[in-house]
């Protein structure tokens, strides 16, 4: 009926165009041709609009969202995964840098209290030395007093001898007569 339809309309347009073209069967094909695409066209808006259809849809709809905020998700956790990491690399790194500080200043420490202490050693050796000199000295001239003390007493005792001071040289008696 329909298809009937079709070709009458389609009749009254052409007029005996149309006659002519369906004997040469060049018009047939089209005809045909645009038929089972009103078909196809019609067939697939029904499916479209069928309740069964829309419920697939939406629960395709429903599944792909789910799967694309669940591989969201787990992007966010991979990227929240390597910021961690990179944080505790970080925090590690600046752990190991502060230890290595700490290290050498404790290594710095130590050389100078063993270059101070090495300072104290050759002060003390330095002052013994120059205080061993001090006491040779003092011995030295104590030494040099006590010899000048006894060369000044021996020349004092010379002297009294030769002047005769407390009976230092023997009392001659000269008598006249």
């Amino acid at each position: 009926d329909k298809q009937k339809a079709e070709e009458e309309a389609e009749k009254k347009k052409c007029g005996p165009v149309y006659y002519l073209l369906l004997e040469l069967d060049i018009l047939r094909p089209l005809i045909e041709c645009k038929r089972v695409e009103e078909t196809i066209r019609k067939r697939v808006e029904d499916a479209l609009n069928s309740d069964a259809v829309q419920k697939q849809i939406e629960a395709r709809l429903k599944e792909e969202r789910a799967k694309l905020e669940e591989r969201v998700a787990q992007q966010l956790r991979d990227e929240e995964t390597a910021l961690l990491d990179e944080a505790h690399r970080k925090r590690d790194e600046e752990k190991r840098k502060k230890e290595e500080l700490e290290r050498m200043l404790v290594e710095n420490e130590r050389k100078v209290q063993e270059a101070q202490e090495r300072a104290e050693e050759k002060q003390k050796e330095e002052d013994e030395r120059r205080f061993k000199q001090l006491e040779e000295k003092q011995k030295e001239a104590a030494a040099e007093r006590e010899r000048k003390r006894k060369d000044k007493e021996a020349k004092k005792l010379e002297q009294a001898k030769i002047l005769g001071v407390k009976g230092a040289r023997p009392k001659l008696s000269f008598s006249l007569g």
